[in-house]
């Protein structure tokens, strides 16, 4: 099983992933949403599954999305990936 966590004031959000791509960015139609981060893209980053993990694409975004402090435009991700779009941190962990 593969998730997102992110760490907030009440504690650690988790967001599972599955088979299914994921959206992230500041519209309201993203998997994940994020409307007062202002330095995130409307659509930032998309994480799909594939037979061999899960790659993260940027959407495009005007500020990047990095991976542990490195701008990617993809990334095959691996357990313990630091993600940053805007001010929002997730990390990666894969079971």
């Amino acid at each position: 099983m593969a998730r997102l966590l992110m760490q907030t004031k009440k504690g650690v959000k988790e967001f599972t992933l599955g088979a299914n791509p994921i959206t992230v960015g500041r519209l309201p139609a993203n998997t994940l949403a994020f409307k007062s981060d202002e330095r995130m893209s409307r659509q930032h980053f998309i994480i799909k599954s594939t037979p061999d993990g899960y790659i993260l694409m940027d959407l495009n975004s005007v500020n990047g999305t990095f991976v542990n402090g490195e701008r990617v435009t993809e990334h095959r991700l691996k357990d313990g990936d630091k993600i940053q779009a805007g001010h929002t941190i997730f990390v990666f962990k894969e079971d």
